[in-house]
């Protein structure tokens, strides 16, 4: 779980390590800041806290950015393409509230996230990104199976 203090906005560094083929599911995550491993499934995930605590004028500037950058790997030049997410519309998330951007020529993809209200939101969304080998070839595309996640507000912080 991450957290975001009063009036913050933390940015966190997440290094993704792309599968080895293309139908792979599992794409591991590591927060950078404490080398542990982020899980992409249930309850924690991006689960991200705001603190209730928060006057009207701290909620509109708290904000969580995500980094995730791809891992080396020794075969293919990997990608974020488009918005670097699709979203799963099935969820109670608001896109409005989650903000993708990528950028470093598609290494990198930024995820801002906000919590304006004292609702739980949760999200699912797909990494959508391209792999390209490195002896040379056309890129396919690939995408990961559902991160989660979501915001909300406790009375802590």
């Amino acid at each position: 779980m991450f957290k975001v203090p009063r009036g913050g906005h933390p940015k966190f560094d997440i290094l993704v390590a792309p599968p080895a083929d293309p139908d792979g599911k599992d794409w591991p995550m590591t927060n950078l800041a404490d080398g542990k491993h982020v899980a992409d499934k249930g309850d924690y995930g991006l689960t991200t806290e705001f603190s209730k605590k928060s006057d009207h004028a701290q909620r509109q500037s708290e904000r969580a950015t995500f980094e995730f950058t791809f891992a080396e790997d020794p075969d293919f030049d990997w990608e974020f393409v488009g918005d670097g997410v699709i979203f799963d519309n099935s969820g109670s998330h608001n896109n409005s509230r989650l903000d993708p951007q990528v950028t470093g020529g598609g290494r990198t993809l930024k995820l801002m996230m906000k919590c304006l209200t004292d609702e739980r939101e949760d999200f699912k969304f797909v990494f959508n990104a391209q792999r390209t080998p490195k002896a040379g070839g056309d890129p396919e595309p690939v995408k990961s199976e559902d991160p989660s996640g979501g915001t909300y507000r406790s009375d802590g912080g």
